[in-house]
C-alpha cells in the first residue's frame, strides 16, 4: 500500500509480446553453404586475408561470391567466383547487387 503523502508515479503498461515473423529464406545448407563451403571459405580467407574491393586496404572478414549463388549455383565452389571483402565493402557490393536485380 502507498503512503498518503507519496507522490504519484508512472507505471508503464506491460510490453506487448514480440511476434516473430517466419524466416522466408531457406536454411544455410539448403542455400549451398554446407561443410564443403565452410572448408573452402576457411582456405580462401587464409590465402586472401585482405579486402579485395578496389581501393580498400582493410582486413577481409567475408568470403563473397562475385556471382551470387542464387544467380549462378554452378559457381558456388569456383575459386574464380570468390573474393574476400571487409564488412563495409560487402555491404556496398550487396546493395549494388540488390539495385541491379530490380
Amino acid at each position: 500500500t502507498r503512503m498518503p503523502n507519496c507522490p504519484p508515479y508512472y507505471k508503464p503498461p506491460p510490453a506487448m509480446p514480440r511476434v516473430r515473423t517466419p524466416d522466408r529464406r531457406a536454411s544455410a545448407p539448403d542455400r549451398g553453404y554446407d561443410a564443403n563451403w565452410a572448408k573452402l571459405r576457411a582456405w580462401y580467407i587464409a590465402h586472401h586475408p585482405m579486402c579485395e574491393y578496389p581501393g580498400c586496404q582493410r582486413a577481409g572478414q567475408i568470403v563473397d561470391h562475385i556471382q551470387p549463388v542464387r544467380v549462378a549455383p554452378s559457381l558456388r565452389l569456383d575459386l574464380d567466383n570468390l573474393q574476400t571483402l571487409c564488412r563495409p565493402c560487402h555491404g556496398l557490393k550487396t546493395a549494388a547487387d540488390m539495385r541491379a536485380a530490380r
